[in-house]
Order: C-alpha cells, then sequence, then structure tokens
C-alpha cells in the first residue's frame, strides 16, 4: 500500500488516517496530473506560445476594424479580442482533459489508484482542478502580453476577478464534459471527434471575433445560448466597461448552474464506471 501511495505522488501523512481528507486528496492528484505534464517539454511549450500567437496575429490581422466603426468608440481589436481569446483558450485546453483520464485507465494507473485509500470523488477532481490550473496560467500569459500591448481594464482588480471566475467555470464546464466522455467511450478517437465537432462552432458561434452587430440574425439568436459567449461577454464588459452586475452576474449565475450540471453528470458517470 505504501509503495502504491508513493507511486501516485501522494504524501502518505495526508493520505492516510485522519489526516486524510478529500480536499487533500483533490490536491494531490492534482499536482499529480500538472507534474507530468511539465515534464513534457514539447506541450508545455506549444501550449505557451499558442495563445501568444493568437493574440498577436488576430490583433494585427483585424486591427482595422476599429477604423470602419464596428468596434465602440475608444476602443481597440486588441482591447476587444483579448477576452475572447481568453475564454477560447479555456475551451480549446478544457476539452481534451478527458485524454489523460483515458491513458490512465489504459494504462492502469486508474486500477492503481482505485486500491488506495484515494478518495474515488477525489480521483475525478483532481483532474479537473488540474484542468483549471493548466488553462488560468494560460490565461495569465494572454493578459500579461495584452496589457504589455497596451490592453487597458477599467474595471481595475474587481475585473481580474471576474475573468478568472470565469475561466474557472469554465474550465469545470469544458473539462467535466470532456472527462465524462472519456467515461462513456473508454478511447481516444470518440473523444478527438467530438472535441473537434464542438469546439469551432462554438468559439465562431460567439463574439470572440467580431462584434455581435456584424453576425448573422441566427447566429447571435444561438450566441444569446452559448455558454462561450456568456463568458466573453462577462469578461469583456468587466474589462472595458467596469463591473457592471446587471451584465455579469447572469452569465455568472448561468455559468454556476451549467459547471455544477456537468460535474455531477461526470462524477455520476465515474463512480458509475468504477463499479463496473
Amino acid at each position: 500500500m505504501t509503495t502504491q501511495l508513493e507511486s501516485l505522488g501522494v504524501p502518505l501523512g495526508v493520505s492516510r488516517g485522519r489526516a486524510r481528507t478529500t480536499l487533500a486528496d483533490v490536491w494531490h492528484l492534482a499536482w499529480r496530473i500538472l507534474r507530468n505534464m511539465a515534464r513534457i517539454k514539447v506541450f508545455v511549450f506549444f501550449s505557451l506560445v499558442q495563445p501568444v500567437l493568437w493574440l498577436l496575429l488576430y490583433t494585427a490581422l483585424f486591427a482595422r476594424f476599429a477604423e470602419f466603426g464596428v468596434l465602440p468608440a475608444g476602443v481597440s481589436y486588441l482591447q476587444f479580442f483579448a477576452p475572447g481569446l481568453v475564454v477560447t483558450t479555456v475551451l480549446f485546453g478544457g476539452v481534451w482533459s478527458g485524454m489523460g483520464t483515458i491513458r490512465d485507465i489504459d494504462s492502469g494507473m486508474l486500477e492503481k489508484m482505485l486500491v488506495t485509500p484515494v478518495s474515488r470523488v477525489a480521483i475525478i477532481f483532481g483532474r479537473l482542478l488540474a484542468a483549471a490550473i493548466q488553462v488560468s496560467l494560460q490565461c495569465g500569459i494572454i493578459f500579461l502580453l495584452a496589457l504589455i500591448l497596451g490592453m487597458r481594464i477599467r474595471g481595475g482588480p474587481a475585473a481580474v476577478l471576474v475573468a478568472f471566475a470565469v475561466v474557472a467555470l469554465l474550465a469545470f464546464v469544458f473539462a467535466g464534459f470532456s472527462n465524462g466522455l472519456a467515461v462513456v467511450f473508454g478511447r481516444e478517437e470518440p473523444l478527438m471527434a467530438i472535441s473537434n465537432f464542438l469546439t469551432l462552432p462554438l468559439m465562431f458561434v460567439s463574439t470572440a471575433l467580431v462584434p455581435e452587430d456584424v453576425a448573422a440574425p441566427w447566429v447571435r439568436t444561438l450566441a444569446h445560448f452559448n455558454p462561450v459567449n456568456w463568458g466573453i461577454v462577462a469578461v469583456r464588459t468587466s474589462f472595458i466597461e467596469g463591473v457592471r452586475l446587471d451584465v455579469i452576474a447572469p452569465r455568472l449565475g448561468g455559468l454556476a448552474l451549467l459547471a455544477a450540471a456537468i460535474v455531477t453528470w461526470c462524477t455520476l458517470l465515474f463512480r458509475r464506471g468504477l463499479r463496473r
């Protein structure tokens, strides 16, 4: 038992006896996932560089939108696009979280976890927390670069808190959905197909790249039901106009309810899969 626990990277002083708690298990399992990711230097490099390239390329490509009167007065495309990039980064990062679960199943690591005292619920929540931390780091880099390039956050520190609340909620939404699919299918191919099918439509049926006014009416209608767009509107409003609770609170509330529903669904699937 001692060897099995140590192989998971879970300190015995925290994970055995009375000192062991579900929250401690979640943290140490998330740390194990993040540590394993950090060892893959190519993955770390491209995960950090990709959103930076998107910020630079799209800002240069659509910079003249401000000259055409498409954007609100006094708002640059950098100011407009950065919140959209933050949210889409969470989308693309979160939907691949289930791949790690499938690898744990195939390698037998999940089976090893099940014979340790680690909480069963913590196994799935550890992966969700790891996904949230990963995308938060990526979004933090986007914020810093956008500030260096001249973006101003008019909502101040409160707007930054709103942004990271959106990031955390959406990370649980998409990572929970991805891990639920991983349990249902147990193979990489269906997860890859469904992820690829959903990510681009969710991004384009939103205001990530262009303002709502220039989109087709049916796109604007769908955007109102798109959780990606809820997050974009909340972050963009807090950055450009300040923290307006009439705009931000309903969208944060909707994301919180959606996150709770998907995490519950994922947890039930996971526990049912464990019993099988």
